[in-house]
């Protein structure tokens, strides 16, 4: 059986609407939950994606987030809640996933 090496993809999410399609808004809570569990649900919908297009691949999926992550100076609920997801006070507002179709885990 031959390794394949990991294919690059790359997914551009507005994440406020990816928010409401995963549900976390329908429940008021902290923003770092509400980030997880949309940062999963993008997750799922990209692994199908990749799934259904491209079976027996691996890919190395980065995902470039949209969003209004500043009022004026001053950080939003958004940029709090993925910055304590992704663990860094540094957001450069990119996500990094490494996707083997399988078990897509955070970098």
């Amino acid at each position: 059986m031959t390794v394949r090496p990991f294919k690059r993809a790359i997914g551009f999410v507005d994440w406020h609407t990816a928010v409401l399609a995963s549900g976390a808004a329908t429940r008021p809570g902290r923003q770092d939950t509400i980030a997880e569990k949309t940062l999963r649900h993008v997750e799922r919908i990209v692994s199908d994606c990749l799934k259904t297009s491209a079976e027996g691949w691996k890919f190395e999926v980065r995902l470039r987030l949209y969003a209004g992550w500043h009022s004026g100076k001053t950080r939003t609920d958004y940029f709090h809640g993925i910055d304590k997801v992704i663990g860094t006070s540094l957001l450069s507002h990119k996500v990094c996933v490494k996707e083997d179709l399988n078990h897509p885990v955070m970098l």
